[in-house]
């Protein structure tokens, strides 16, 4: 499940998130995400990850790539 939402979310949104998994089993379904841009961008960056996310919760986007 995390591997699939941080392939979708840099197609999506040029936003680049880590797996959870990556950090070990315990992190499926989770994802990390480095905070290393200025406010504006990063205001931006949430946007479009929310959006992303809403749309793969309402079907919207296929959760596989």
């Amino acid at each position: 499940a995390s591997t699939p939402f941080a392939q979708r979310a840099l197609e999506e949104t040029g936003a680049l998130v880590l797996p959870g998994r990556s950090f070990g089993p315990a992190g499926e379904g989770f994802f990390r995400i480095a905070l290393t841009v200025g406010p504006d961008r990063l205001g931006e960056a949430a946007r479009r990850l929310g959006r992303t996310l809403e749309a793969m919760r309402r079907g919207e986007l296929a959760t596989t790539a």
